[in-house]
């Protein structure tokens, strides 16, 4: 027998197949966009995934009423809720247009496992010259919570809240001094699934200059967020939310900075409130780079010193700013208290006259072995990550510089000593890397970490939340093109060595309207054509191709529900595209407009299981397909043009399901309207059955079928992608027999296919045969002996000897020997040592 082998790469996209919304919710409480008082706000929304599997994600906006809230997203549209997902290790910077007036509100999310969420707020000024930005991470929903609050000097502090809950909450609001005592209470009401943000100084607007505590009591959950204000500049940082039942007694902070540097000078202010009805004694332990003590000065506390105590009465809360003298250093805090409290720190930077420039907030950070935090060191921006190991060993920590896509673009190793702390900016680790992205962080021992993002010029700081998981990243390795082996005689076992030529990765993202991305495929000069691996989740492609020139022709379904009646559409990319090297080429896909074709179906029969109705595009370029309803009625949504309609009907036969093509029950031509067209079925239908036996084969193998294809459907043979009305599939029973009613005085193709051990068929009689059914028709298939099966093994190796997991190997013959007018085909997977073994039909 001679028989191919063709070997394909097969990149995996591990997307999952359906999304389910709501197995993780996450909450930002305040949202910024638009344009008022000559400053321009925008939001930027952080979605990243640190696992190997795809996320589904929706984003849904609220305004201060809860009502839905239409908001521009250059990347997905206009709606007030959006769809996407997100690829193994993909993050996604999303920001807000901000197109109108100044408003504000709310976001929830639901995704269908653990992500990253956060956003920002960016403040330009009316030429959109940046100013200032502050990150907020997810809120968590509680009913109680303290936050701590300064309104002295320039500071104010804001807070932001969103009433989860569908019901309206009655809201208390309780001011405590730095002493514990009790100031003044307020309360309000917040309408079911409602938001308000509103400054300290709002609330109570008699207070003045105060620092303390603000005790919130809601009778339903509400999650908030708090931002510190320095209303001189712009800059805000987030401060924690600390629920007034938490049990926690240990603390980290990653990151404690003191001293000058030739820019100015950096202090820490640490915040410790007390949460318990005792008296709390808190101790402070600060460690530097390599895990020495890091001593600090404390304005009117301790001096020179790298522990100091607090006790606090209970309700109390202490503010305590390092002086900022000597040298520039930073290090790492463990805190520890006797009683429940809360804790947190700001690292605030100065000019060298002393005049305020920014900061930022740290809380407390708990100790991972695995963790992700979002890049973003495009334009004047960078990203560092500080790492404190608070634990008595050393820990061996791996840092992996992930793309958007989730590709991994460097790798840097270190080790912290125990008690040792670690800052590094992005650029400077990476080579100056300019990307949107991700740091993968794993660790033998628990970190704890800190992401700063900062805006070179004007200076600005921001703190953004990490996640836990660490995706390793998809490890980029030379594009290889699939492989051709003819004349491979198949009489004993073989075994052959593949090498597999390198190409150019050919890839990119299909954007614009588009729900689901069906397939892509680059066409070479030359007519060789060179499908993707698409992944329909996140609408993007790879594919492999030799240097040349190439048109992209790419198969989708627009931004529809499935059961809305999508259509499937082939989309001509315009420019030929020249690959000298590995290339990115994003496609746009303009607006289609659709129009709604629909109808009833009659003469469907009882023992119908279900029906679809399909179009075909005489173009050859659109098609659609629509479910039949319990009362015959269908609803497709197609764009013009001019299209046969046909259906396809599952029905359960005598040996298993059938699936009945009916080609050709009308046309329809669409012109700007949306038409009506009522079909039915032939008035004469005729039955094909037969037998399938083979010498030697008492049994024939489940999954066997009869194809049978209806020789009047032009695209018959094709590779089109359009849904397939002209080709039916009778099942084959055990013992060989089958039966289905086709329509009469059509002419078909139809061939047995036997289903073999290994994931592959026997294929029979090659060409199919050719027949009409103006009568009921018996057609038998036989074949006088069944094929011995031998074992191709092989290994598949790259150029440059490695060998090469999850390629697609398959072997096929049109001519068996000694088993007239048969063919097979066999398809396996090379495993993690690049080995694969089929089991195929022996021959000549």
């Amino acid at each position: 027998m001679k028989t191919y082998v063709r070997l394909a790469l097969l990149v995996f996209f591990l997307a999952s197949g359906s999304l389910v919304f709501g197995q993780e919710d996450y909450y930002l409480p305040q949202i910024a966009d638009g344009q008022g008082q000559g400053l321009v706000i925008k939001t930027t929304f952080v979605f990243f995934n640190p696992s190997q599997d795809s996320a589904g994600i929706e984003l849904s906006l609220t305004d201060d009423n809860g009502d839905p809230r239409q908001l521009t997203i250059p990347d997905l549209g206009t709606d007030s809720t959006f769809a996407f997902s997100l690829g193994p290790g993909e993050t996604r910077f999303l920001q807000s247009s901000a197109e109108g007036p100044l408003l504000v509100g709310a976001a929830r999310v639901a995704a269908s496992r653990a992500v990253g969420v956060s956003a920002v707020f960016t403040i330009l000024n009316g030429s959109g010259g940046f100013l200032t930005e502050a990150g907020v991470g997810s809120a968590v929903a509680m009913q109680k919570f303290v936050i701590p609050v300064d309104t002295t000097g320039s500071f104010n502090t804001g807070l932001a809240l969103m009433n989860v809950a569908q019901a309206d909450s009655p809201v208390t609001f309780r001011l405590r001094n730095e002493s514990g005592g009790a100031g003044p209470e307020t309360s309000r009401t917040l309408p079911a699934s409602a938001h308000q943000a509103l400054f300290v100084t709002e609330l109570f607007q008699q207070l003045g200059p105060f620092r303390g505590t603000l005790e919130v009591e809601s009778l339903r959950p509400l999650a908030a967020v708090v931002l510190r204000q320095n209303l001189a500049t712009f800059t805000s940082t987030t401060l924690p939310v600390i629920g007034s039942n938490s049990q926690q007694l240990e603390f980290q902070l990653p990151h404690v900075a003191n001293g000058v540097y030739q820019g100015g000078s950096v202090r820490t202010t640490f915040v410790f409130f007390n949460l318990s009805a005792a008296t709390a004694q808190i101790d402070a332990d600060l460690t530097g780079e390599n895990g020495s003590p890091f001593p600090v000065s404390i304005l009117g506390g301790a001096q020179n010193s790298s522990t100091f105590r607090v006790n606090l009465a209970p309700g109390a809360s202490a503010f305590l700013q390092t002086n900022g003298s000597g040298t520039l250093a930073s290090g790492g805090a463990r805190v520890t208290s006797t009683v429940p409290v809360g804790v947190a720190s700001i690292f605030t930077l100065y000019d060298t006259t002393g005049t305020f420039q920014t900061e930022a907030g740290v809380g407390n950070s708990t100790v991972l072995s695995s963790f992700t935090i979002p890049v973003d060191t495009r334009a004047a921006f960078d990203t560092g990550v500080a790492l404190f190991n608070p634990g008595p060993i050393a820990s061996r920590v791996t840092v992996r510089l992930l793309d958007k896509e989730g590709i991994r673009i460097g790798l840097q190793e270190l080790t912290l000593p125990a008690a040792g702390q670690q800052a590094l900016l992005v650029r400077n680790a990476f080579q100056g890397a300019s990307l949107q992205g991700s740091l993968s962080i794993t660790a033998t021992a628990p970190l704890s970490a800190l992401t700063l993002r900062l805006n070179a010029a004007p200076l600005s700081y921001t703190t953004l939340p990490r996640t836990a998981q660490a995706f390793a990243g998809i490890v980029p390795r030379p594009p290889l093109l699939a492989k051709k082996l003819a004349g491979v005689a198949v009489d004993s076992p073989v075994t052959l060595e593949a090498i597999l030529d390198a190409g150019y990765r050919l890839r990119g993202a299909v954007r614009g309207d588009v729900g689901t991305l069906v397939a892509v495929s680059a066409q070479a000069q030359g007519g060789d054509a060179f499908p993707a691996v698409v992944d329909s989740l996140t609408r993007r492609y790879s594919v492999a191709v030799p240097p040349g020139v190439y048109s992209i022709q790419v198969c989708y379904r627009p931004a529809l529900s499935a059961f809305q009646g999508a259509p499937t559409l082939i989309f001509d990319h315009s420019a030929a595209v020249t690959v000298q090297a590995d290339s990115t080429v994003d496609i746009e896909i303009p607006k289609t407009e659709l129009y709604q074709v629909s109808g009833t179906i009659g003469g469907l029969g009882s023992g119908t299981s279900s029906a679809l109705v399909r179009f075909t595009g005489t173009d050859g370029k659109s098609g659609g397909e629509a479910f039949v309803s319990q009362e015959n009625t269908f609803s497709a949504n197609l764009p013009s043009g001019s299209y046969v309609a046909s259906t396809v009907i599952t029905l359960f036969g005598d040996y298993g399901t059938n699936h009945l093509a009916v080609y050709d029950l009308g046309t329809v031509t669409i012109s700007g309207s949306n038409p009506q067209l009522n079909l039915a079925l032939p008035a004469n239908f005729a039955i094909l059955l037969g037998r399938v036996q083979i010498g030697g084969m008492a049994l024939i193998p489940n999954g066997s079928f009869i194809a049978v294809i209806d020789t009047a459907a032009p695209l018959r043979g094709t590779s089109t992608s359009l849904p397939n009305g002209w080709t039916s599939s009778l099942a084959v029973g055990p013992l060989g027999d089958y039966r289905g009613q086709l329509p009469r005085d059509h002419g078909f193709e139809v061939q047995a296919n036997v289903k073999l051990a290994d994931s592959g068929y026997l294929s029979f009689p090659i060409p199919a045969r050719q027949v009409t059914l103006s009568a009921n028709l018996q057609q038998n298939f036989s074949l006088s002996a069944s094929p011995t099966m031998i074992a191709v093994s092989g290994v598949v190796r790259h150029a440059e000897g490695g060998v090469v997991n999850n390629v697609v190997v398959t072997a096929f013959s049109e001519k068996l020997t000694g088993v007239d007018q048969a063919g097979a085909s066999v398809t396996g997977k090379t495993n993690s040592l690049g080995e694969f073994t089929l089991s195929v039909p022996a021959g000549s």
